[in-house]
Order: structure tokens, then C-alpha cells, then sequence
């Protein structure tokens, strides 16, 4: 357990985050899995469409996160 002066807290409140390649692995993951016990499954297409929008959302983040000079 982190203590409350880590970099994870503010004021004693934990403060939670998300890493988006992390985020991006773990659907990659779970796509193949899907695919692997349930070929042809709808499960395993919507699966496929939500990395998709992740690795377009992660690339949306790091175009937003540069500074507008």
C-alpha cells in the first residue's frame, strides 16, 4: 500500500490513472483471446473495433498533451 505522502496521493486522497499503452496491450490481449476460443464470435469484432478507438484515443492524447506554441 502507498503511504499518503507518494506522488499517488493529494491531501490523503488516492489519485488513480490510467496508462493508455497498458490500456491498449490489455485490449489487444483480450481480442486474441476472444478469438482464440469464440472464432467468428460478434464478441471477438467488437472486441477488435474497441482497440481500434483505444489506439485512436491514445493517439488523440498525445496530440493533445504538446503545448501550443
Amino acid at each position: 500500500m502507498e503511504s499518503a505522502s507518494s506522488p499517488n496521493h493529494l491531501d490523503g486522497d488516492l489519485i488513480l490513472g490510467l496508462d493508455p499503452e497498458r490500456i491498449v496491450d490489455t485490449i489487444s490481449k483480450l481480442e486474441r483471446r476472444i478469438g482464440e476460443r469464440f472464432p467468428g464470435a460478434s464478441l471477438s469484432k467488437v472486441c477488435g473495433r474497441l482497440a481500434g478507438i483505444t489506439e485512436q484515443t491514445v493517439s488523440r492524447l498525445d496530440q493533445v498533451a504538446k503545448p501550443i506554441l
